[in-house]
């Protein structure tokens, strides 16, 4: 099923994520803006007024954008690249910098 797969999943508080449930992603994703920015990163908000954000994702080429809808290919693309971006974070040599 495609909300097991981690493309699909995002980490909300309790009380928020009890309150969406079962609402069509357009109604969720006004209250993903308002997150962290992960969940965010679904929204055009996560891309206006977030210098950080942006050089962040010109630096690593990570290809977070808004989604309009979210269906089966944008939660395989969006897998990707939470992929990429574990990749990134957990890397041997990144670890070896930080150390």
């Amino acid at each position: 099923m495609w909300r097991d797969n981690v493309g699909g999943l995002l980490l909300l508080p309790a009380d928020v994520n009890r309150s969406l449930q079962a609402k069509p992603y357009a109604e969720k994703s006004v209250h993903y803006a308002k997150q962290n920015l992960l969940a965010a990163s679904l929204t055009p908000a996560a891309y206006e007024h977030q210098p950080q954000f942006r050089q962040f994702l010109d630096r690593t080429g990570l290809a977070f954008s808004p989604l309009d809808t979210f269906g089966p290919g944008e939660q395989d693309q969006r897998r990707e690249t939470i992929t990429r971006l574990a990749e990134l974070v957990w890397s041997p040599e990144r670890l070896h910098e930080v150390v």
